[in-house]
């Protein structure tokens, strides 16, 4: 998986903070059955993550240390960026009867944390210019009298000089209580500064002054810079994530305890290094996660995919979720996505109509604002199922004519094309992202993924012409089942019909 970043997995709580198993008895000693609940699916995501992957884990109090040990195996204690803090409640209730936990952890690892790339960094952006003067625009900088250590007179005398005052009076370094201080910077660079006018004389009242520098846009310090993100979040709450949740779904609360979007949004600023790369989320509950990248991708022209995976977990029946028609949380997700969606796609549209107004009908062509690729809300929705085909585990003795009859198919009753398409591209390997066209050849239905990836046709009785039309595109894998031809020797033509017109596909019967 490319890039795979994960926005969040979570333990003893599910991605909406809802417990899932019991964790510990009444003295707190910790279960096995959640160490290797937990420990299995720690695995699987340290196969699946690539070099330059980051996992995300959300976890409550009750079993921070615990989860932070198995990590400490599962992906070494080297490859620890961090645990993070959250504030996921304020005030109100107690939960043990001695303080109020209103906070929670977000653990964070690398594959392989000696990848220099593994992390990025959050952008300041530059302080507005907003004063100006007859050299142009500028902001003040630092105060250029020295404070703390080494501020005084005797503790740097060569820092004590005067530089020319705003009505030419000698300034000199004076302290705030008002003894003699020094400057912080050197003679030449104080008078070069004061001459070409980047310094700012403020009165303290008493006929001294506080000096400070001016930083314009041509300075290096004005330009938006990089640093890392720190370990405390404390300005987003569940409550925020509820509100957000409860918008989508006209006022009704369908899911307790959702994520904040804000808190996603970071996660993912933090551990996602490509515009363009994967985020799966383990736990998705109410899928906060899969809002956040599309916020993300309509703000910032990001093509970043997410993968969310969710158990049928049913709502409860007394719940306003099953109250208001959704059985399971699956439900509860896939309809957060599509109205998030369009909402965001509909926001998007306002802006560039906007834009599109406020452009001058007299503007020539160039100067018009470029047309926006439209935002892909689409996604897909796949459940685990056995296989397609038939289990045949019958001896010689133990089968019976009828048997032999039910065996003419070997493909499971009630299973669409649909199924068997989604089973070909897991067994070859193909993404399941990829777009699927739908084409008709000789009056039957084709599939076509992602223009010659792969070709699929499962009628019955397909003619030799539209084989080859078919092989005639030069597709990389060519799908048939297998009462797609009426004998063995019709299969073996069709081997040779590509053989002929498109050697490099393969072909495959099912």
């Amino acid at each position: 998986m490319d890039s795979a970043k994960y926005a969040e997995e979570s333990g003893a709580v599910d991605d909406e903070g809802n417990r899932m198993v019991q964790n510990s008895d009444s003295n707190g000693r910790f279960h096995s059955d959640w160490c290797s609940m937990i420990y299995s699916r720690l695995l699987l995501a340290r196969n699946l993550l690539t070099d330059d992957g980051v996992i995300f884990i959300s976890i409550d109090d009750n079993e921070q240390a615990n989860l932070k040990k198995i990590c400490d195996e599962v992906f070494a204690e080297s490859n620890c960026i961090g645990c993070f803090v959250w504030q996921s409640k304020k005030g109100g209730g107690s939960d043990n009867n001695t303080v109020v936990r209103d906070h929670e952890y977000v653990l964070s690892y690398a594959r392989n944390i000696e990848n220099s790339s593994v992390l990025n960094k959050i952008e300041i952006e530059s302080e507005v210019l907003d004063k100006e003067d007859e050299f142009g625009k500028y902001r003040i900088g630092r105060e250029l009298n020295k404070w703390g250590a080494n501020s005084r007179r005797e503790d740097r005398p060569t820092m004590y000089f005067p530089i020319p005052g705003p009505n030419g009076e000698e300034v000199y370094p004076i302290r705030n209580d008002g003894s003699e201080g020094c400057w912080r910077w050197g003679k030449p660079a104080m008078l070069d500064a004061v001459k070409n006018g980047n310094v700012e004389f403020v009165s303290r009242g008493d006929g001294t002054f506080i000096v400070y520098e001016k930083i314009r846009s041509t300075d290096s310090r004005y330009k938006p810079y990089r640093t890392y993100f720190n370990t405390l979040e404390v300005d987003t709450t569940t409550a925020d994530g509820s509100k957000l949740v409860k918008s989508l779904f006209d006022d009704v609360k369908v899911f307790s305890f959702p994520k904040p979007i804000e808190l996603m949004n970071k996660l993912i600023d933090l551990g996602a290094a490509q515009d363009n790369c994967i985020i799966m989320d383990f736990f998705s509950g109410s899928a906060t996660t899969a809002q956040a990248i599309l916020q993300q991708n309509a703000e910032k022209k990001f093509c970043r995919k997410f993968i969310m995976v969710q158990m049928q977990e049913l709502c409860d029946e007394e719940s306003e979720a099953f109250k208001y028609g959704y059985k399971t949380i699956c439900e509860i997700g896939k309809e957060r996505i599509r109205r998030a969606g369009d909402k965001i796609l509909a926001e998007q549209q306002a802006k560039e109509k906007s834009a599109a107004d406020k452009t001058d009908l007299f503007d020539s062509t160039s100067d018009k604002p470029a047309a926006v690729k439209p935002l892909d809300i689409g996604f897909r929705v796949l459940k685990i199922d056995d296989s397609n085909m038939k289990d045949v585990y019958y001896s010689a003795g133990e089968i019976s004519q009828q048997d032999l009859v039910e065996q003419i198919s070997n493909i499971k009753d009630g299973r669409t094309d649909m199924d068997l398409l989604f089973g070909c591209l897991v067994d070859w390997g193909v993404p399941l992202s990829l777009p699927i066209k739908t084409e008709t050849i000789e009056n039957l239905q084709v599939y076509n993924v992602n223009d010659g990836d792969l070709v699929a046709c499962f009628a019955n009785d397909i003619p030799e012409a539209a084989i080859r039309q078919i092989a005639a595109a030069k597709p990389l894998r060519a799908v048939f089942r297998d009462s797609s031809f009426k004998s063995d020797s019709a299969k073996i033509n069709v081997t040779e019909i590509f053989k002929t017109i498109s050697p490099n596909t393969t072909v495959k019967v099912v």
